[in-house]
């Protein structure tokens, strides 16, 4: 994996997509899920987003951070998607629901 600083000095030539999008994944590997959502959400606004990775990847960082509403969001829009990643976002919305209860109904 290419380090996350690595990829921040990258960003400062040229600020492309594709590294955002593997700056997030690497945060989101580390714990630092707060960085990683803005750099999912950058992405999300560029031409050509993986909408399916990034609404699920995005999803489960809003969840360890607490923010159950976003995470809900995110992983319901990837599920509709019926992308690759709408059967392991259901999945995660089966999981956040048993773990959480009503709180996540109102999250």
């Amino acid at each position: 994996m290419i380090s996350v600083d690595r990829l921040a000095r990258a960003l400062t030539i040229k600020d492309h997509p594709t590294v955002r999008v593997e700056r997030g994944l690497a945060l989101q590997s580390i714990g630092r899920y707060a960085e990683a959502i803005v750099d999912y959400t950058d992405a999300l606004a560029r031409p050509g987003a993986d909408h399916d990775l990034l609404l699920y990847r995005r999803g489960q960082c809003h969840a360890r951070i607490g923010a159950l509403r976003a995470a809900r969001r995110d992983l319901i829009a990837c599920a509709e998607l019926g992308g690759p990643h709408a059967f392991a976002a259901m999945n995660a919305l089966g999981r956040l629901y048993r773990s959480l209860g009503a709180a996540f109904e109102t999250g």
